[in-house]
């Protein structure tokens, strides 16, 4: 889907570029028209993946699913849902558990920042390292196991940021 949301991003550069030399006189308007067709079909199959997701999501929270154990958590708090009217909403952060997959619990910005702050740059070393902190049996023994893997401070952010993701993961 990461690569699906960057074509689309070209495309909307591309099309800007092009409606542009439209506006100046330039004869870029089927170009422009291409980029937008291209641009739609794109859109189009975003919708259609996150439709999936959503449909993944629905199959995963349903009862028969919610009996097969931690593997398949439930991905909001009930509890949100029973909140009387009156009251203060918790903060969506807070109320919302990891995925199973550590690895979707990031995003793309937290990726890239995690690699390069507590694995020297090296994103295929992190996600070799998710994969293994994803098979621990306990929170004790995943902050453990970090704690080997990475050579950062101890009052490093993004190492206590990582280690509120495991935290969350192993709730």
């Amino acid at each position: 889907m990461h690569a699906l949301l960057e074509d689309i991003e070209l495309d909307v550069q591309e099309l800007k570029c092009t409606t542009l030399a439209v506006m100046k006189g330039e004869a870029a308007d089927e170009v422009a028209k291409r980029s937008l067709i291209r641009l739609k079909e794109r859109l189009a199959a975003l919708e259609h993946a996150l439709d999936e997701h959503s449909a993944e999501r629905v199959a995963v929270a349903s009862p028969l699913h919610e009996e097969s154990g931690p593997e398949e958590r439930n991905t909001s708090s009930s509890a949100e849902a029973e909140e009387p009217a009156g009251e203060t909403a918790a903060i969506l952060a807070d109320c919302i558990r990891v995925s199973v997959r550590l690895r979707r619990a990031l995003s793309l910005n937290d990726s890239f920042r995690f690699a390069h702050e507590l694995f020297g740059g090296d994103m295929a070393l992190m996600n070799s390292a998710l994969d293994t902190l994803e098979k621990s049996a306990s929170l004790a023994e995943a902050q453990e196991t970090l704690h080997t893997l990475v050579s950062a401070g101890e009052e490093n952010p993004a190492l206590e940021e990582f280690t509120e993701l495991l935290k969350k993961h192993f709730g």
